[in-house]
């Protein structure tokens, strides 16, 4: 379930920043048995500015169909083009400009659209709002949530969850509350609080200490990689 959600995760972060036009470059995901874990690099400052252009009624046509158009735009009769469109005849034109959204606005909106629209095998409802069928499903109720651009705080709110900088570290050896300066430091922040966050570096830590283990017992290590991919997925 791991494997499925880290890539899932990524894949949904990417469709989404796609389809709000933020440009980026690489998007890495992990997982562990607490956490989802998502870094996206090279986030532009803001969407590029646009220029849509939509078509409307003739300049001749009767006024109701004229009105319909501008509150369709959010333009005025002022602010339409009228081209001459040969056997069409005069024709009105809106053009409309759209200013570039900064980053954190987009983010922001794709981490929330991802959040409620996770694909799951099995989830849950919890608390007060299990009430509702339209409440936030989750795999495990849903603990807190560290959104990062840079080391700026991305204002999130989900399901009663808001965003933050703080998160925990492993459930034994550094329980305690941490604060994650930036968002380029949040992997070894959590070495450092004894969390490998990277499934591919747990196993192949848990594959050296087993031969290591094995060799100094005078034994042989039968190589599993199923027991070695559950093992990863049990710790961090």
């Amino acid at each position: 379930m791991q494997e499925k959600a880290r890539a899932d995760l990524a894949n949904m972060f990417g469709e989404r920043l796609k389809a709000l036009n933020l440009p980026h470059d690489s998007i890495e995901s992990f997982a562990t048995p607490r956490r989802l874990v998502l870094i996206v690099r090279g986030v532009a400052g803001q969407t590029a500015a646009m220029s849509e252009e939509r078509k409307g009624p003739r300049a001749d046509a009767p006024d109701q169909a004229i009105q319909g158009f501008l509150r369709s735009t959010g333009l005025t009769r002022e602010q339409l083009v009228e081209r001459d469109m040969g056997k069409a005849g005069q024709v009105l034109f809106a053009v409309i400009d759209r200013p570039g959204i900064v980053a954190g606005s987009v983010l922001a909106s794709a981490t929330t659209h991802v959040i409620h629209n996770f694909p799951w095998p099995k989830s849950m409802r919890w608390g007060a709002a299990s009430s509702s069928t339209e409440s936030l499903r989750w795999v495990r109720p849903l603990q807190g949530i560290v959104a990062l651009l840079g080391d700026k705080l991305v204002p999130i709110k989900v399901a009663g969850l808001e965003s933050g900088v703080q998160t925990v570290g492993h459930r034994f050896h550094h329980p305690g509350i941490i604060t994650i300066g930036s968002a380029a430091d949040y992997i070894e922040k959590m070495r450092a609080c004894h969390v490998v966050v990277d499934g591919a570096e747990r196993r192949a830590i848990i594959a050296v200490g087993a031969k290591m283990a094995a060799t100094k017992a005078g034994l042989t290590l039968v190589e599993d990689e199923g027991l070695l991919y559950e093992n990863a997925g049990l710790t961090e």
